[in-house]
């Protein structure tokens, strides 16, 4: 049986319209094209991320080394440092992810920006964030639903309120500590913005509980796991990220990732902190959430 990306490539219908994002430091590349298939009457748009497979310490010896370094060009040479370029084929696979058909929600997601940090008061969040929130389609949150519900993906924990499975983005790399856990009751916890002291247990389980089973699976200590909540969040489900203390990425930054225990303490202090406080946080200019904010005629 054909994969979808290969009857989408395949089909004389598909166009390549635009690159989304260019990331050499990551090595990787983000399309976005549309074709229209055989049981379609109009276009639809798909997005392909490229990102060439990362190293497996594993893996590397003297004669693997030997064919990735094979007929080198130099091209910088300063005292003991020098650099070269080699067109070895080995070890360079490529990881391939396919969104299809995907909203203007996922390209806007995709797309390259310019971020600002924007302070949001518990005002804005309920006049401008919230209405941008219920603009959603219902559906969105779907796959979250099946995961939870066992149509698809596999947990590696699973509690009487929670599940903890592998992020989506490292599925490929077993070895990666990088994971998601997820409450039975998200539905009623959208972000950040809705954690009061009666979410206090679960939030206590995903940091402690949670570490411990999940240090346990990936031999590592509690110590060495990060876990945060993002805000905004990247879709609006309540959920707690755990990634290995060593990776540092543009998720992990400051005015995006909040650290589980800050969210824990605060809460102790003021039950409604999050209700009442100011938030600092990124926003790609251009975004569907960026107009909300900064457009003062919308729901204000």
């Amino acid at each position: 049986m054909e994969s979808t990306i290969s009857t989408i490539l395949s089909s004389k219908t598909a166009h390549l319209i635009e690159v989304l994002d260019n990331n050499p430091s990551h090595s990787q590349i983000i399309l976005l094209g549309d074709v229209t298939l055989k049981d379609k009457t109009e276009p639809e748009h798909f997005i392909l991320k490229l990102k060439k497979k990362e190293f497996d310490p594993k893996d590397m010896s003297i004669e693997v080394l030997n064919q990735i370094c094979s007929s080198p060009s130099q091209y910088f040479n300063n005292d003991i440092y020098t650099k070269y370029i080699s067109k070895a084929l080995a070890q360079n696979e490529i990881n391939i992810e396919l969104i299809y058909p995907c909203t203007q929600k996922n390209i806007d997601k995709f797309r390259a920006a310019k971020f600002e940090i924007i302070t949001e008061t518990y005002e804005m969040y309920k006049n401008k964030t919230l209405a941008y929130i219920n603009s959603f389609d219902k559906n969105h949150i779907q796959w979250i639903h099946n995961i939870l519900y066992k149509k698809a993906e596999k947990a590696l924990i699973e509690d009487e309120s929670y599940v903890i499975l592998k992020n989506y983005t490292s599925v490929d790399n077993p070895d990666i500590l990088d994971c998601l856990g997820l409450p039975y009751n998200g539905d009623d916890i959208k972000s950040l913005r809705d954690l009061t002291d009666k979410h206090l247990p679960l939030l206590v389980k995903f940091s402690k509980e949670g570490r411990e089973k999940i240090a346990e699976l990936f031999k590592c200590k509690p110590s060495e796991i990060r876990a945060f909540v993002h805000y905004p969040p990247s879709f609006y489900y309540f959920h707690v990220h755990y990634i290995n203390v060593n990776i540092e990425d543009f998720s992990t930054t400051v005015n995006r990732a909040i650290d589980l225990n800050e969210i824990i303490e605060n809460i102790k202090m003021k039950k409604d902190y999050y209700q009442t406080v100011s938030i600092d946080h990124t926003v790609k200019i251009g975004s569907k959430l960026y107009d909300y904010l900064t457009n003062k005629s919308i729901c204000n």
